[in-house]
């Protein structure tokens, strides 16, 4: 469903409205209720300098300012209560997996729940799609246009690489990202994640890990398929467990080294 470039304007349009028919009832039951007490505002923040009158507070008094135009200026602040969201997307190729839905097509599900979560809290969102490198990066930005703008990428961008690398990602993440954020990383990766800049995000960021992962990398559900190897003279039976609804949609590659001066195996799949 994701990730195809020669999606036409009408099909990318059907799957945007798609995604925001399927996420608008989480968002509005779940989110628009929880969201902002999960995660709070960064406080206050500077908002103009203004010149003093009789009553202000002196300890918001900007004395480099005043010493400049040689009369008294203070500080306006303004407390601060949008957030700014940022969802790192997994979009190697392993994420291309998966039984009944792939690992790709829940990521962006989840990533566009979050992206249309922000649009209504009128918080800022921006997107990272990365695989051993960073592919893609939208910046902070908030509003419809915006958000329909992270939900096209999502939906019809195709990654470059096929390898993943978290470590890279979150070194890049942390030098352009300066301002606290929270920070969504949807990922399906299996190993350890790098502990040296999990620690710099946290210490930064509000850090959520989002692992997404299949049924079938757990369990193989054992539905009676049969693998017939056939070979000059001879006929090999082995039995696998691998579902026919699994098949029918994925090209599985089975590679038999038998000696330097065997004839090549011929494989056929046939199902009991």
């Amino acid at each position: 469903m994701f990730g195809n470039k020669n999606i036409t304007t009408k099909e990318l349009l059907k799957s945007v409205r798609q995604i925001e028919i399927k996420t608008s009832r989480i968002v509005n039951s779940y989110f628009s209720g929880q969201y902002h007490s999960a995660f709070k505002g960064h406080g206050i923040e500077f908002d103009e300098v203004r010149k003093y009158s009789i009553g202000d507070d002196v300890r918001a008094m900007d004395w480099k300012v005043s010493a400049r135009y040689n009369e008294p200026f203070i500080k306006r602040f303004r407390e601060e209560r949008e957030l700014n969201v940022i969802i790192l997307a997994d979009f190697s190729a392993s994420t291309n997996f998966g039984f009944t839905k792939t690992k790709h097509n829940l990521i962006v599900e989840v990533s566009a729940l979050l992206t249309f979560s922000a649009l209504k809290n009128n918080d800022k969102v921006g997107l990272l799609i990365f695989t051993d490198t960073v592919e893609k990066f939208i910046p902070l930005g908030k509003g419809r246009n915006h958000v329909l703008r992270i939900i096209r990428e999502l939906i019809e961008f195709e990654p470059k690489n096929i390898k993943t690398n978290i470590s890279n990602t979150l070194e890049y993440f942390n030098r352009i990202q300066l301002r606290e954020s929270i920070t969504f990383l949807i990922t399906d990766i299996c190993s350890e994640l790098p502990k040296k800049e999990i620690e710099i995000t946290k210490k930064r960021h509000d850090f959520i890990v989002c692992l997404v992962n299949d049924m079938l990398e757990y369990e193989l559900p054992n539905l009676g398929g049969t693998l017939v190897i056939v070979q000059p003279g001879s006929i090999l039976f082995a039995f696998i467990s691998f579902p026919s609804v699994y098949l029918s949609s994925s090209l599985v590659v089975f590679t038999f080294i038998v000696s330097a001066t065997s004839l090549p195996l011929t494989v056929k799949l046939k199902y009991a």
